[in-house]
Parts: C-alpha cells; structure tokens; sequence
C-alpha cells in the first residue's frame, strides 16, 4: 500500500513537465522522484521477501515438512533478494553521480550505461524468481495435494481412470 501510495506521488510530481532547463525547481522535482524511487525499491524488496517467503513456509506446511521440496524455492528466494538489492544499490550509485552533475550535461558519466544494464536485468531476475517461486509452490503444493488426496479417500487404479461421461449425462 505504501509503494503505490509513492508511486502515485511519484507520477503527480513529474507530471507538470512545462519547467524546462534547469531551474531549481526541475532540480528539486528530479531529486524528489529520485529518492521516491530508492523508497519504493526498500519497500518492494521487504514485501516480497514477507509474500514470498509466506508461499515457501505454506508449500513446506502442506506437502509435509519436507525441505527438500522448498529448497529450491528458497533458493530463488535468497537470489531474487539479491538482485533487489542490486537494483537498490545501483540506483542510489546513479542517483551519486547524478547528483553531482548539471542537468544540461550531455554525456553520460563513465559506466553510467552499464549500470543501467544491471539495473534493467536485475530488475528482470527479481520479478523472474519471485514468478517462478509461485509458479513452482503452486505445483509443487497441488501435486502434493492431488496425490494424496487421491490415495486417502479412494482405490489408486480408480483415480487414473477418467470417468464415464455417457453416464453423468
């Protein structure tokens, strides 16, 4: 709720874009979406780790305590946390020399592209891990639930059968 209340804030800061050049007012508008943006990236990072990490302990509850089901999913977890928090760190090492250099200044500081890079492709691994970690739970859990609830409550031959469909109509 606090990161879409933040970037909502974030869009009507910027929104106004009539101030060209580089007055004070354009360098204040930029610093504040700036420092919006490193908010936005702690507060993504924390509530994924909670969602995330909640998926991981309910597929480790449901299909028996058993840690070799969750481990791989923690380990995504663990990398998808990393890349977030390189997305974090490089913003705020762009945000620095951002910061020391005039708006009008036309090129871009040494490694400034790469960094740009890491931030887009980390940013593309976080989202990945944490897709992957619901995807593979969500599998992992209805498996572990289809197969036992099939050999509980009925024969194992009956439950690979498909049923008659003539018969339900």
């Amino acid at each position: 709720m606090a990161a879409a209340v933040i970037a909502l804030t974030t869009v009507f800061v910027t929104a106004d874009d009539r101030l060209q050049g580089e007055t004070k007012s354009v360098l204040h508008k930029t610093e504040l979406v700036n420092l919006l943006g490193f908010v936005i990236d702690i507060i993504t990072n924390i509530i994924n780790v909670i969602a995330d990490g909640l998926v991981i302990w309910r597929c480790y509850i449901v299909c028996g305590r058993r840690l070799s089901v969750v481990t791989v999913l923690i380990a995504l977890l663990v990398i998808g946390t990393a890349l977030g928090w390189v997305v974090f760190i490089f913003d705020i090492r762009g945000y620095k020399i951002r910061m020391g250099a005039p708006l009008s200044e036309l090129p871009a500081p040494h490694n400034f592209i790469w960094s740009g890079y890491v931030i887009t492709y980390s940013n593309i691994g976080f989202w990945t891990a944490s897709a992957l970690i619901n995807l593979l739970a969500t599998i992992f859990m209805g498996e572990w639930v289809s197969s036992h609830l099939c050999t509980a409550t009925f024969d194992p031959q009956e439950c690979l059968r498909l049923p008659d469909l003539a018969s339900v109509c």
